[in-house]
Order: C-alpha cells, then structure tokens, then sequence
C-alpha cells in the first residue's frame, strides 16, 4: 500500500531543515517519486476515461441534478 503526504503550505517550512540534507536522487526517494508520477498519470487517465464515456450524456445528467435545497426541503416534509 502506499500513501502520500505533504504538509499545508503554512506548515512546509518545519520540514526544510530535515529535507535541505536528503539526496533527492538517492534511489529511496526516486522511486517515491516515480510511484507518484505514476499514481498520477493512471488518475488523469481514469478521469480522461470516465468524462469522455459520460460527455455524451452530460445534459441528460444535469437534468436530473436537483438543488440540494429541494432535496432537504422534501424530505424534511
């Protein structure tokens, strides 16, 4: 299993100090970055995929989105 984890951009900077030493070459986080890039291109894919087989029927799909509001509005009825 992998898992991928960043810090928020107002805390990025506590890791500074321990990342400015590492090698980013060295094969451990190469490889990370690799599997990441990976990752990545098989989720654009699988988003290019799941819109392209929905674009034909997109107008179809938002004619049946009903505001959330109408939705609650109901079923608290």
């Amino acid at each position: 299993a992998w898992a991928f984890f960043r810090l928020s951009d107002a805390r990025a900077g506590l890791a500074d100090p321990l990342l400015s030493g590492l090698d980013r070459t060295a094969p451990p986080l190469s490889e990370d970055r690799a599997r990441l890039d990976a990752v990545r291109a098989q989720r654009a894919e699988a988003a290019t995929t799941f819109f392209a087989r929905l674009a034909p029927k997109w107008d179809e799909l938002r004619s049946l989105h009903v505001p959330e509001a109408i939705v609650e509005a109901a079923v608290l009825d």
